[in-house]
């Protein structure tokens, strides 16, 4: 691999998941630069890509994605990079089913008409249209806010200023004081928490932004895409190669290379599937784009010396983000006949924030307070259907380190693998509890923790969905797309927002920061113009 790459290139890019993919993709297409995408796992993708076990498949990150419909800004964006050659299928309405003790309540498609149900089932409620206005300012105070870090630097200070006359108040609002200043039961506040998954987060912990966000981003319902998530990547690496982008797979970036305050380059280094690294070589660039998470990029890849000090103090001392306890599951028939018609599910333990709350900081003592449950299908070859389960709880990495040394992927010592067979059950024993006879409908079972995330993904203490959305998240100013070293960008989900589209924007965004003003007029013109793509029913397969 190395003697095929280059010895220069216009823009390197680190990481293949959405982030890079979208960042890499957008330099060479209209940039027109000659790019390479280094990804240090063997596979392209990150958490985009999928596995196979047998004749089972699995989306590792892409479980469903919202704001997708035909037409929309966010469609337009997946329709560039894939050409249009990814079908994406709309989820059943509703498509997100909450359970708790003693009730369930589904989500249909359309926020209005979702509001309009929940004032039916607690009429008591009367504060419901008062929570939905908090909703919605917050997410004008985080468009705003996203405004200030893809402007330019000399007028990213307008946005800010706006900001924080106008809306100041919901840089620190934590979703649970929206919650408890406008709501009365615990029944109707732990419907609302719905979709806290999607980040990861308590609504003790997490600020009320990324909630508005998750709850308008999928007011028109959901979709994935037809193939499942390998579908993406395959088409936009096929894309890339068509724009001449070289690939150094299987690849770790030693150092990001700084002179004088700006990039110059990376050294490189194959690694082997033992995670052994081969001699460095560098490879010089005067852009490059970090896709790999703002402390991996910051404490990790640049020198000490050169690296930002502030902003490296306050990535040192932010609190670990969300990892998860992952069951993957090969089932011998259709769940639909179980209820389960390719919707999610969301199994609540407790309607007591405060009890869910202890819980998620220790799920291993108690077993996991929430779980989601995400189904897909597949026709092989002969056009047999394939049915699959995917079950997702939050853990603490903690938890399963403290087992002694357990080596590498594969070669774990026998304590982590019993417990890690333990806690990956009580997923399967929870939603069998409530779906009886699901256990009887699986045929294989693959179980993955904080520790896998960590392995495949580098990410530290296997933190899934990156820097936690907390409010304090929103005062380090040096986070964005821009960073203080001149060409060194940041995509990803770190860079902007969470999830599959808040990385995909973030890589766009890697490329528009470097434009003029005329240029970024150019970019969404041509953006613009982009033909919608297909969409279908999830049935319809």
């Amino acid at each position: 691999m190395k003697n095929t790459l280059q010895r220069h290139y216009d823009a390197i890019i680190i990481g293949s998941g959405m982030g890079g993919l979208a960042a890499a993709l957008f330099h060479a297409k209209f940039g027109k630069q000659k790019v390479l995408l280094v990804e240090q796992h063997s596979k392209l993708g990150g958490f985009t890509h999928s596995f196979s076990r047998g004749k089972y498949t699995w989306n590792v990150g892409l479980h469903y994605v919202g704001a997708m419909c035909s037409g929309s800004f966010v469609r337009k964006i997946m329709d560039v990079l894939t050409r249009n050659q990814v079908t994406w299928q709309a989820l059943p309405d509703p498509f997100e089913v909450y359970h708790f003790p003693g009730f369930t309540v589904k989500q249909p498609n359309g926020y209005k008409n979702y509001i309009r149900e929940l004032k039916a089932r607690f009429p008591l409620e009367t504060g419901i249209d008062a929570y939905l206005k908090d909703l919605k300012r917050a997410r004008i105070w985080g468009n705003i806010f996203f405004a200030s870090k893809v402007l330019p630097g000399h007028v990213a200070w307008l946005p800010r200023l706006i900001a924080r006359l106008f809306l100041g108040k919901y840089q620190d609002r934590k979703f649970i004081d929206s919650l408890n200043d406008h709501l009365h039961s615990d029944k109707i506040k732990a419907v609302l928490t719905g979709q806290c998954g999607d980040y990861g987060l308590s609504p003790s912990k997490a600020s009320l932004f990324i909630h508005a966000t998750i709850f308008f981003h999928y007011e028109m319902g959901a979709h994935r895409p037809a193939g499942g998530a390998q579908a993406v990547v395959e088409t936009i690496v096929a894309h890339l190669r068509d724009l001449d982008a070289d690939f150094a797979v299987s690849h770790c970036v030693q150092e990001i290379l700084i002179k004088r305050g700006k990039v110059h380059g990376v050294r490189l280094a194959l690694v082997d599937r033992e995670g052994t690294q081969q001699p460095g070589f560098e490879v010089y660039a005067d852009r490059v784009v970090s896709a790999v998470g703002a402390r991996n990029t910051y404490l990790k890849l640049i020198n000490p010396m050169r690296a930002p000090k502030k902003l490296c103090a306050s990535l040192r001392s932010f609190p670990a983000g969300t990892s998860m306890l992952v069951a993957y599951l090969g089932l011998k028939g259709d769940p639909a006949k179980l209820g389960f018609s390719g919707e999610n599910h969301w199994f609540y333990r407790s309607t007591d924030l405060e009890q869910l709350d202890r819980m998620l900081d220790q799920p291993e003592d108690n077993g996991a307070p929430i779980v989601y449950v995400s189904f897909d299908k597949q026709q092989d070859a002969d056009g047999k259907m394939i049915h699959t389960a995917t079950l997702i709880a939050s853990a603490r990495y903690h938890a399963f380190l403290d087992c002694g040394e357990m080596g590498t992927w594969k070669k774990r010592s026998p304590a982590y693998e019993k417990l890690k067979a333990e806690q990956g059950q009580k997923l399967v024993d929870l939603v069998e509890k409530e779906a009886p006879g699901f256990s009887d409908l699986i045929d294989t079972k693959v179980f993955s923790t904080p520790l896998s995330i960590e392995w495949f993904s580098c990410h530290p203490e296997g933190e899934a969905y990156g820097l936690p959305a907390i409010p304090e998240r929103y005062h380090i100013h040096a986070l964005g797309p821009r960073t203080p070293i001149q060409g060194l960008t940041l995509a990803g989900a770190d860079s902007l927002a969470h999830g599959v589209v808040g990385a995909m924007v973030g890589g766009m965004t890697a490329f528009t920061s470097s434009l003029g003003f005329l240029g970024v007029v150019r970019f969404f013109r041509e953006l613009a113009q982009t033909h919608p793509g297909q969409d279908v029913d999830v049935d319809a397969q």
